[in-house]
């Protein structure tokens, strides 16, 4: 199978070709999919697919994210990011640590597997469990992200979502103080405007984590619904299909 077979087979299974080997589509009770083909890497040397004149071989990039995450459009950069799955890690769910043979045996996973695993994954609850079966560091702990505090709360995960937004918060702050260590002195204004976009930052995020422990479930829900509309136009501008329902998820109703 070639890169043209391949894209047909992504058309087929509702997915938009937005860009030269970029598909996309949004699926379910508000999950954007993306498949990517256009990065390379280099083939195993055990693999029979590996010679001296074909060392690499492109990839195929999946990205699984929320439609309700605050964080979507800036996560979501076409040609740009890797999206955090291959193919191999939807056989079963889990980290693939093998060796890689080519973007030929990846076409076989996606048409006998892939497809099929993400169309299971059509829901928050899919996505968060996606999540923590393969975004997983090497001891086996799963890896926090700012964008699964809107899942955790549609989920009812409540503590998963203080969680995440605390972690986040660290991580924002963090990023100033380490940023600092490496500048030059005399920066007064460059820093100082720096400072205040990431106070920014972390200001929205505490705000966050105090309605969560508030248990402020209208202004959440409020919030939520905002991103998703927000996210939904940006779908819109970008051509890309939806599969979605009428009205988005509450957290009042549940």
């Amino acid at each position: 199978m070639g890169e043209t077979a391949f894209g047909k087979m992504c058309i087929e299974h509702g997915f938009a070709k937005l860009a030269p080997r970029y598909y996309a589509r949004c699926y379910g009770d508000g999950i954007l999919q993306t498949i990517y083909t256009g990065f390379k890497k280099y083939i195993d040397p055990v693999s029979p697919n590996y010679s001296v004149s074909n060392r690499k071989s492109n990839y195929i990039c999946i990205g699984i994210r929320s439609m309700y995450s605050y964080h979507l459009e800036e996560t979501f950069i076409p040609g740009k990011d890797d999206g955090g799955y291959r193919p191999a890690d939807l056989i079963h769910m889990r980290k693939y640590t093998g060796g890689f043979n080519g973007i030929e045996d990846e076409y076989e996973i996606m048409a006998q597997y892939g497809f099929d695993s993400l169309d299971s994954i059509n829901s928050q609850e899919a996505f968060l469990n996606c999540w923590s079966a393969i975004q997983t560091d090497a001891s086996g702990g799963i890896i926090h992200d700012s964008q699964l505090v809107e899942p955790f709360l549609l989920c009812a995960r409540q503590d998963d979502a203080e969680k995440e937004i605390c972690t986040s918060f660290m991580h924002c702050m963090g990023s100033f103080y380490s940023y600092l260590d490496h500048v030059e002195s005399g920066r007064f204004a460059p820093n100082l405007t720096y400072e205040n976009e990431i106070h920014e930052k972390a200001k929205k995020k505490l705000h966050l984590w105090t309605c969560c422990i508030g248990h402020n479930y209208n202004e959440l829900d409020s919030y939520i619904k905002e991103n998703y509309n927000r996210n939904l136009s940006w779908l819109y501008k970008y051509g890309i299909p939806t599969y979605l329902p009428l009205q988005p998820r509450s957290l009042v109703d549940m």
